[in-house]
């Protein structure tokens, strides 16, 4: 039969509290929006076009930012956008006149 772990105590430590402690940082984790989203690696976004990265969410971004922005050569002063967002991806647009490889996080 099954032991009660709600009173069984360890080093001085109550399970129970333990257990509030755990459901705590995770209500403190779940208000944070950027906690929970997909990383999407090696996109490359063409200057002056949009691209299509899909970020397999299931729901609408709250935001994304990047991790990472690459170029081979130096594409001068280059800015991104966002286009749009669904529940499947996002559509960014470069300004550069190269291409550039993002990480970028979608969440």
């Amino acid at each position: 039969m099954p032991k009660d772990i709600s009173k069984t105590k360890q080093s001085g430590i109550d399970t129970q509290s333990l257990l509030e402690a755990t459901e705590q940082g995770h209500r403190n984790l779940s208000r944070l929006p950027f906690a929970y989203g997909r990383l999407a690696k090696n996109k490359t976004l063409d200057g002056g076009a949009e691209t299509k990265i899909y970020h397999g969410l299931g729901r609408y971004p709250v935001g994304y930012f990047f991790t990472d922005v690459y170029s081979s050569i130096a594409p001068g002063h280059i800015t991104i956008v966002r286009r749009s967002w669904d529940k499947e991806s996002i559509t960014l647009y470069s300004t550069g006149a190269s291409a550039v490889t993002v990480d970028v996080w979608v969440f």
